[in-house]
């Protein structure tokens, strides 16, 4: 099947790369996590080849500023939600976590080095990003603010309570593409924080607000 743009003829293809993420014909991030783990992976084999006899701060500052950063561009709008995909991209950072603490015992626990560092798991990141993203547009950030205008509000401010407090009506969906995609997978997450975190001000005090008062993310 061929589709004509005046007098361009516009091929079928299973993936295109757009501004740094890939986008899949079945709107699934299989090919986006495989390219980005992949990048990711080969960046971290380079820290371990050149850092290996660096103390513990310079092997992790390297893993959160040239690793990390490459797992989580444009996170917010591919955020994955298959096991398979959370997997992949967790054993990055698991696999950063024994190097930088030179544990690699068979029966040592990687989530407690995750932990220990003091790095949250890149789903909550993504989570968190998400979120972030969502307070900007209800704040009205250029470019943003049209995300929210037709959505439809579930409550209103009253006194005690901020406009930034006020919770959304869930977006229907048919297909798990559609409940996963941004706005119906964050209206929910959005609903689910406190009045006190979703009323936050500014961006920095809601970021902060949601690593003291984190919900649960599934786990892989």
């Amino acid at each position: 099947m061929y589709i004509n743009l005046g007098d361009a003829v516009l091929t079928y293809v299973v993936s295109f790369t757009y501004l740094g993420v890939v986008v899949a014909s079945d709107l699934r991030w299989n090919l986006h996590t495989n390219a980005i783990t992949a990048k990711a992976g080969r960046t971290l084999n380079l820290i371990r080849r050149n850092l290996y006899r660096c103390p513990l701060g310079i092997k992790s500052l390297a893993y959160t500023t040239l690793v990390r950063p490459l797992l989580e561009y444009a996170s917010a709008a591919w955020d994955p939600f298959t096991g398979r995909n959370i997997k992949d991209i967790e054993m990055v950072q698991r696999r950063a976590a024994r190097f930088v603490t030179k544990e690699y015992g068979y029966e040592t626990s990687v989530s407690r080095l995750v932990s220990d560092l003091g790095w949250r798991t890149l789903q909550s990141r993504r989570q968190g990003a998400r979120l972030a993203m969502f307070h900007k547009a209800q704040s009205g950030w250029p470019g943003l603010s049209d995300i929210v205008s037709g959505l439809r509000r579930q409550s209103r401010p009253t006194r005690s309570s901020s406009d930034a407090a006020c919770t959304y009506s869930r977006l229907q969906s048919r297909t798990d593409c559609y409940k996963f995609s941004f706005l119906p997978r964050t209206i929910t997450d959005w609903n689910s924080r406190s009045a006190a975190v979703r009323g936050q001000r500014s961006l920095a005090s809601f970021r902060k607000s949601l690593e003291s008062c984190p919900v649960g993310a599934s786990r892989y």
